[in-house]
This record gives C-alpha cells, structure tokens and sequence, in this order.
C-alpha cells in the first residue's frame, strides 16, 4: 500500500467531489431533496456532507489500490468509482422507493448521479497513481 499516494489520491477526489457537488448537484436537482421526506432539516449540516465526501475520496483511493489490476488507470479508476458507487447509490434508492410514495426514476436519479461522479473521482485517482503500478506485478 501506498500511503503517499492514497493521501493524494485521496485529497485529489475530494476537492473534485466538493466542486462538482457545489456546482453542479443544484443544475440538476434544483428542488433538494424530495419534499417527501419526514424531518427533513432545514439547513443542512454542512459539515457532515464535508465529512462523507472525505470518506467516500479514501475509501475510492483505498479501493484502487486493492482493484487495480493492470489495465489503463483511467479504466483502473473508472472501476474503482463506479463499484463503490453501485455499492453504495442503488440499495439506498431502493430502500428510500420502499419507504417514499413517488416514482421509481425520481429516487434512482440520485444513484445515476453518485454513479457517473464517482466514476470521474475514481479517474481521477487513477490520473494520480498513473505511473504507479506495473502490469507484470499483477499476474495471476
């Protein structure tokens, strides 16, 4: 394992995930989130999105590491982000559709969302472990 390298990887999808959410979640889901939600806070707690979005880049760089497996970093990356991304995005949609009376498109969007995005992030990861990795250290 890299440390170095996970600590990079790790800053570089932050800061990604800050600016891509901060510009452009609103362009696309302009209405927050679903008017359907019990308790929904008023404000949100920014601090806690700040705190996932730092857990999601490491365990995305952390993943890499453990996944890379040879081919371009750029489709090493794209793996790493779009698995954590299924992992994560489609069980909570549907858990949220079983609870939330609304339509099936309205609560996968945001799965579509995390998908496309941590797929970019876990390029990005990719980019910064680039020359890292050789091929021939991973033959089965």
């Amino acid at each position: 394992m890299n440390y170095k390298l996970l600590l990079l990887a790790t800053l570089a999808a932050f800061i990604y995930l800050i600016v891509v959410n901060a510009a452009l979640f609103p362009v696309f889901f302009p209405d927050g989130p679903p008017d359907r939600y019990e308790n929904l806070r008023p404000a949100p707690l920014v601090q806690y999105h700040l705190l996932a979005l730092l857990i999601t880049a490491f365990l995305m760089a952390f993943l890499y590491q453990i996944l890379f497996r040879g081919g371009p970093w750029w489709r090493e990356g794209l793996k790493a982000g779009v698995v954590m991304a299924l992992f994560v995005s489609v069980p909570m949609g549907l858990h949220a559709y079983a609870m939330i009376q609304t339509s099936f498109l309205v609560m996968m969007a945001p799965a579509l969302w995390v998908t496309v995005i941590w797929g970019i992030a876990g390029i990005i990861i990719g980019f910064v472990h680039r020359r890292t990795f050789r091929a021939s250290e991973f033959k089965l």
